[in-house]
């Protein structure tokens, strides 16, 4: 993805093939606006990339986080759709990321680091997150939930339950959304 700019023109987008398989999506940030744009293109074969159309921007828009520059976080989602188990990646209490486990294929969120802990398999339902607000490191808090678990504690806290999870992340912190369908 390439920029180019004009007088007049904040800027115009530019489309190259950039990978050898198939292109379903692209991500755009740009540090004058306050949310990212991501937009999605039909699956595209090594044939059809001679000329590569460009999607329609916006598909939809994910806030930034608010406290640092885009450019030190790094953006990852995925669909909560059809999802079978997770992984959880915990750094001491907070979570860092997800590993999303669906019927033919895995996906992550957030951080997956193998210097810390990878918990067992767990059902999408089982827990909640939470975003813990500081100004300069933000934290996502996990709940798991159980039979004592009342359904207002369920509701402090993001749920797998659909929509796209969006997760920022960076070396010292974590931002986390869901996007409803």
């Amino acid at each position: 993805m390439g920029h180019a700019f004009s007088p007049g023109v904040r800027s115009m987008f530019h489309g190259f093939p950039i990978a050898n398989h198939t292109v379903c999506a692209l991500h755009y940030s740009d540090p004058w606006l306050p949310h990212s744009v991501v937009g999605a293109a039909p699956p595209l074969s090594l044939e059809d990339m001679g000329c590569l159309p460009l999607p329609h921007f916006p598909t939809y828009q994910t806030p930034l986080p608010e406290h640092q520059s885009v450019y030190n976080t790094y953006y990852s989602e995925a669909s909560l759709e059809g999802l079978v188990r997770v992984q959880l990646c915990m750094d001491m209490r907070y979570c860092i990321g997800i590993l999303l486990h669906y019927e033919t294929y895995s996906k992550t969120v957030g951080q997956i680091r193998y210097d810390k802990e990878i918990r067992d398999f767990l059902d999408p339902c089982s827990f909640g997150l939470a975003q813990e607000r500081h100004d300069t490191n933000p934290r996502i808090q996990l709940q798991v939930f159980d039979e004592r678990s009342t359904e207002e504690i369920k509701n402090l806290y993001l749920r797998l339950l659909g929509g796209t999870i969006v997760w920022w992340y960076g070396t010292d912190m974590s931002v986390v959304s869901i996007l409803s369908p």
